[in-house]
Order: C-alpha cells, then sequence, then structure tokens
C-alpha cells in the first residue's frame, strides 16, 4: 500500500507534527510528587512517564500494543572493504531472527513486544555512498512507503531499528536505537526518517485515526 505519493509530500507532513502536551506531562509531574515515595526514588522511570503522558496525551500512559520493526538492507559502499561482513551475512541474520534466534528475539518476548522482521531488497544494495547519495528520491519514497506499510494498525508504542552488517561499524546503529508512543492504539532504507512514518501514516491513511496522534524520538538510548 502506498501511504505516500512524493517525497514533498512527506515533507508537508512532518511540518506539520503538532508538539508534545506540556499540560498533561505538568499534571503527570505534580502527582508525583504526591505520591508516598522519596522524590526522585524511580529514577529515569519517573522521567519516562512524564514523557510518555505528554505525548500519548493522557495522565496514565500505557502501553498495550507495542512494536518493533527491524528493517534489513545492504550498503553499496560494503565494495569498499568498510567491513569485516559480507553482504550474504544480512540475509542469515534476517534468516535466524525469523526464526526466533537472535537477541532482539527475546528481547521481544520479555518486553511482551512484537517483533516485525522486514528485508528490503537484500540482494539490491544501496548506492556506493563513497560515490554518490545512497538512494534517489524514487528509493527514498519507496523505503518510506515499505516503512509505514509494516506499523501495525493497533500499534500504540513503536521501536524501530536496523539489521546491516555489510556497512561501516560506525554507521551501524543499536536496535533499540529509536523509541517512540503512538497514543491510543489506532497508528529502510531510509531509515533516519522512520522515526516519523507512523504519525504520518495515520494522516495519509482513509481509516478512523484520532487527531492527536503523535510521534516522536525518545530524549535518551537503552
Amino acid at each position: 500500500m502506498s501511504f505516500f505519493t512524493s517525497v514533498a509530500e512527506i515533507d508537508r507532513m512532518l511540518a506539520d507534527l503538532p508538539p508534545v502536551d506540556g499540560a498533561t506531562q505538568n499534571k503527570v509531574a505534580a502527582r508525583q510528587s504526591q505520591l508516598t515515595k522519596p522524590p526522585g526514588s524511580l529514577g529515569k522511570l519517573e522521567d519516562i512517564a512524564i514523557w510518555m503522558a505528554g505525548w500519548q496525551r493522557t495522565e496514565q500512559p500505557a502501553i498495550r500494543h507495542g512494536q518493533c520493526l527491524v528493517f534489513a538492507g545492504n550498503h553499496g559502499v560494503v565494495a569498499q572493504s568498510v567491513s569485516p561482513f559480507p553482504a550474504e551475512v544480512t540475509a542469515q541474520m534476517v534468516d535466524n531472527a525469523k526464526s526466533g534466534g537472535s537477541a532482539i528475539n527475546q528481547l521481544c518476548r520479555v518486553a511482551e513486544l512484537d517483533l516485525t522482521v522486514k528485508p528490503l531488497q537484500l540482494n539490491t544494495p544501496t548506492n556506493d555512498i563513497t560515490a554518490g547519495p545512497a538512494l534517489d528520491r524514487d528509493e527514498v519514497l519507496a523505503a518510506m512507503n515499505a516503512g509505514a506499510d509494516a506499523i501495525a494498525d493497533r500499534c500504540d508504542y513503536l521501536i524501530v531499528g536496523d539489521m546491516v552488517l555489510a556497512t561501516p561499524p560506525r554507521r551501524r546503529r543499536s536496535v533499540w536505537g529509536g523509541l517512540a508512543p503512538m497514543p491510543k492504539a489506532g497508528s529502510a532504507r531510509a531509515w533516519g526518517l522512520m522515526m516519523m512514518v507512523s504519525r504520518i501514516k495515520r494522516r495519509s491513511s482513509k481509516k478512523r485515526w484520532r487527531a492527536n496522534n503523535r510521534l516522536t524520538t525518545m530524549p535518551w538510548r537503552f
């Protein structure tokens, strides 16, 4: 399914994203000071609760249908001998994850998150970044549509990551590198923009998405 018809459309939707609900965050912070516990005793958990409340626009944020999406692709720059692994290893890792044998399978099981591992044209690597842009505009658009289509309709919390072994080590990202709440269930090669995909998908779909759905990146990482 195509949620986006042009890169310009994606740019317009990103520019129209609403801000966090600061009023709700203030209420949650005030409530925390009234709980029977020493101030700040729950550490980072208190910050997370305030952060999620602002984006879910509720004083009692929750994750009922969390989803983890892992996108797999290969970079053309592997031809420059920048990686200790050949491109074929990416497909092997995809198969391992799909069979339940990788670390992300165990983490998602413990966290009660639905895991989807989506390979993106593994046999067609991106262009070599040492010679020019990795993707052209049409390829970016195709990747964005693939990302949006992978998000479950009922997802209310999204974790996105990549599986790209055949790429320079400093370019790799943790599979837990991007997290975002999507309030009140309802709803890659271009991985960087995936952090906003669910919000755009909701605005683009003809389904009955709630008007206050929004998406942002976490202010911290594991």
